[in-house]
């Protein structure tokens, strides 16, 4: 078995997709047998991760090989080589990656991976609102691949109904596998308690994207009176965009703090402290990091836009009625004036995360793949 994906940890600037990718392939009864090839610099960094280079090595069970940036050749050739080892399942973790899905269909298509089942994860790239970013380059790919055939004979995984139905809308055709994405999260939700104070403090953790709509929070807690703090977490995409939302926020003053990449030690120490985790996203496909917030009993304030829409309602959060300043800002204003009671809304969360976890199927997609039980995944999407 084989799996592409941009990144993979160590790696933890990208966010949820290479801790759901590590959660799928360390939790397989395969996962000796899984090779996995990825990049060795961490998501938007310059400087290489402290991980052996242009090599195999081992990352729990699997054997993972971490190219190096800059010259393409170490990927190219680690891809190459895969194709002697003649796997029979080739998972591609992403649509639109240049070098870790698109490169890998070309070759797919010319002969490489020959008789393989080739998997596509989009993971959130063919949502709506991921779409709409740089839509006509996206919309000319989509375009080519389905006229040279780069589909063809292509499976696909979606985590999610939701997310089927998006990648159905892209015309392409083959079977959609849906599974709820895995986690190495833990059974129980971490309860921390909490000292009193006067402040409410929000809290948003993501890369800094126009997917995230980030301006909405931002903009929506400059109408609402009392004493808070946002705490933004994450690092940026897309530098003019931070500098614009910069620009937003600065009559905010203190009460925006951006404390720019942390580990996940660090965004745990955060969830814990603050009284709601907003994310004003145009679209999630899962949302690993909304899974970490109700883990550790923080309420979650999004948008009907992701899976989690019922755990949230049900967990102390709320659910935003649309993408406007307006409906933020009633919320938030809500959030505020609701401050007595705080701690019984994180109680909730812990509890609904718990129902949550001990709901979904345990085992790894790899085994439903692998074990040739693809039919209790298939999607009539």
């Amino acid at each position: 078995m084989l799996v592409l994906v941009p990144h993979y940890p160590p790696a933890f600037l990208g966010g949820g997709p290479a801790r759901t990718v590590e959660a799928m392939v360390q939790g397989s009864e395969f996962a000796s047998a899984v090779s996995v090839i990825t990049s060795g610099t961490d998501h938007g960094a310059s400087e290489p991760m402290d991980v052996p280079q242009n090599q195999w090595t081992r990352r729990g069970d699997a054997r993972v090989w971490y190219a190096s940036a800059g010259n393409p050749y170490h990927l190219f050739r680690a891809i190459i080589l895969s194709g002697y080892a003649k796997p029979s399942s080739v998972y591609l973790n992403s649509l639109f990656n240049p070098r870790f899905s698109i490169l890998p269909l070309l070759l797919h298509r010319v002969g490489l991976w020959r008789g393989a089942q080739i998997v596509v994860a989009p993971r959130g790239e063919a949502d709506p609102g991921a779409l709409r970013l740089k839509s006509g380059k996206k919309g000319r790919y989509l375009w080519f691949a389905r006229k040279v055939g780069l589909f063809d004979r292509v499976t696909w995984h979606a985590s999610s109904s939701l997310e089927a139905g998006h990648i159905r809308n892209l015309g392409v055709e083959g079977t959609i596998l849906v599974k709820e994405n895995e986690t190495l999260l833990p059974l129980e939700a971490h309860v921390s308690p909490q000292e009193r104070s006067s402040t409410t403090h929000f809290l948003y953790v993501g890369r800094i994207s126009p997917k995230k709509q980030l301006e909405l929070l931002i903009q929506g807690l400059a109408q609402v009176s009392g004493r808070y703090v946002l705490h933004i977490v994450g690092e940026a995409d897309d530098p003019a965009y931070e500098r614009a939302l910069r620009e937003s926020a600065a009559p905010l003053g203190a009460r925006v703090i951006w404390h720019g990449a942390a580990d996940r030690a660090s965004v745990f120490s955060h969830f814990d402290r603050c009284q709601a985790f907003c994310l004003p996203t145009a679209g999630e496909n899962f949302g690993h990091v909304i899974a970490e917030a109700l883990s550790r009993s923080c309420p979650v304030v999004v948008m009907d836009v992701t899976p989690w829409t019922e755990v949230i309602a049900d967990g102390g959060g709320v659910i935003v009625k649309s993408d406007s300043v307006a409906a933020w800002s009633e919320v938030l204003e809500g959030i505020l004036l609701d401050a007595e009671n705080h701690a019984a809304r994180r109680e909730s969360a812990g509890r609904a995360y718990e129902r949550w976890r001990v709901s979904v199927d345990q085992r790894s997609f790899l085994d439903y793949l692998l074990n040739g039980e693809r039919d209790e995944l298939q999607s009539g999407q």
